[in-house]
């Protein structure tokens, strides 16, 4: 293998320059110039897309500003920045009383019927249970049609004049049988003075929501279960609003279809399956699906893996390290006269190089998915210290030392002063 260092640019031919890499070659270098903005000392330098794909580690540890005698830049990372604060929507859920007779703990008797699109459309007693009158104590909640996982539910019953109080507690499931808790809460209903019907001084009915993973990935239903019965007339999911965050990049590539032993053990028994490469680490943080024709729905299991710098190219899809990162139904839907798209969704997978989505139904024909990716760009705070003109290179090895804290870098830091810097680019 040759080892020599080799130097490619960023830009227009950073494409070709990563395909042609070999991916257990991790110390060859590429760069781009780049120009500042002001002649102020500390600036701040978004990593474009060729760089993040170029780099071979997960952290992006070998991207590094330098002058032009190769000497790294005091630099340093920016923190996250500042974001407004998530626009929240309701969705209402369908709702199923549990039967009665049938403890929770005796899940084997329980049967659901379910329509084709995989909506709950009853619930089946087993033969020797019975209707009772009462008020159920435990009720079936449905997931199925939320694009996310809610973050919170929100309940409503008939107004009691004389007040209410009760214990609740949520668990999660996707085969109703196994369960875990979620969340739970104590909801109040106060009565207004007087005992005014219909109105109340105080009411808490509002449970919030943990994050669950499960052995087949999102959880299908809730189970709510009370220490006294109530009768509930509707449930609502808090949701997050389906507009992407601000200050994130998009790019939409097409998935490649693979079989057999281009696949992850995991995978090989899906309907089907595919792939995306997107050559480096790409900091993905809301994806969205788009399905070729109309009228389509199709469940989605997805899967990321980081960047490997020396794995033989070609081999990393099949091998191990693969993540858990959502479970998705993808739809392109014609409705009153327009199409209605499944929104995006979110994803924590900082450092993903490879993606993969599993059929988790049957497959509609046509072409490969395509995949919305959105990412918020990592960016580098810097002294524009040292002999111009400064390059940004990736590649090489360099001591960690040479990163430096934002506290350190900038004097008198304070929490987002770096995103208010004169903002470098390359080229």
């Amino acid at each position: 293998m040759n080892h020599r260092l080799r130097h490619a640019c960023l830009g227009a031919l950073m494409l070709v320059a990563c395909t042609a890499q070999a991916a257990d070659e991790p110390r060859r270098i590429v760069s781009a110039p780049v120009q500042l903005d002001s002649a102020d000392g500390l600036q701040r330098l978004s990593l474009p897309l060729d760089a993040l794909r170029a780099s071979r580690l997960a952290n992006w540890g070998d991207v590094w500003l330098v002058d032009s005698r190769g000497d790294p830049l005091p630099q340093a990372w920016a923190a996250a920045p500042p974001t407004p604060p998530v626009p929240w929507r309701w969705a209402a859920m369908k709702i199923f009383a549990w039967p009665q007779d049938l403890p929770v703990q005796a899940d084997q008797g329980l049967k659901l019927e379910i329509d084709a699109s995989g909506a709950v459309v009853r619930i089946d007693r087993p033969a020797a249970a019975s209707t009772a009158a009462s008020a159920p104590s435990a009720w079936l909640l449905d997931l199925h049609g939320l694009d996310q996982a809610p973050r919170k539910l929100r309940l409503a019953w008939p107004p009691s004049p004389q007040g209410l109080r009760r214990q609740a507690t949520v668990e999660a499931s996707d085969d109703a049988q196994h369960w875990q808790t979620v969340g739970g809460a104590t909801l109040v209903e106060a009565p207004a003075a007087g005992g005014t019907p219909s109105a109340a001084a105080f009411v808490q009915r509002e449970i919030d929501i943990e994050a669950a993973t499960t052995a087949g990935g999102t959880p299908r239903y809730l189970r709510l279960q009370l220490d006294r019965p109530l009768a509930l007339g509707s449930v609502e999911a808090q949701l997050a609003a389906q507009a992407l965050p601000a200050g994130l990049q998009t790019l939409t590539l097409p998935m490649r279809r693979a079989t057999g032993d281009d696949l992850p053990p995991h995978a090989r028994q899906a309907p089907a399956a595919w792939l995306l490469d997107l050559g480096g680490p790409v900091p993905v943080e809301n994806i969205q699906v788009r399905l070729a024709g109309e009228n389509q729905v199709l469940p989605l299991r997805f899967s990321w893996k980081p960047v490997q710098p020396r794995t033989l190219t070609g081999r990393a899809p099949a091998e191990a390290g693969w993540q858990f990162a959502a479970a998705h139904t993808a739809y392109t839907l014609r409705k009153q006269g327009r199409t209605e798209v499944s929104p995006p969704f979110s994803v924590q997978a900082s450092g993903a190089r490879w993606w993969l989505a599993e059929a988790q139904g049957s497959v509609p024909d046509g072409p490969a998915p395509q995949l919305v990716l959105a990412w918020r760009a990592p960016q580098l705070v810097f002294a524009a210290r040292g002999t111009p003109p400064f390059r940004l290179q990736i590649g090489g090895e360099r001591p960690s030392a040479n990163r430096l804290d934002l506290a350190t870098l900038v004097p008198g830091y304070t929490a987002g002063v770096e995103h208010t810097l004169p903002q470098a680019a390359t080229g």
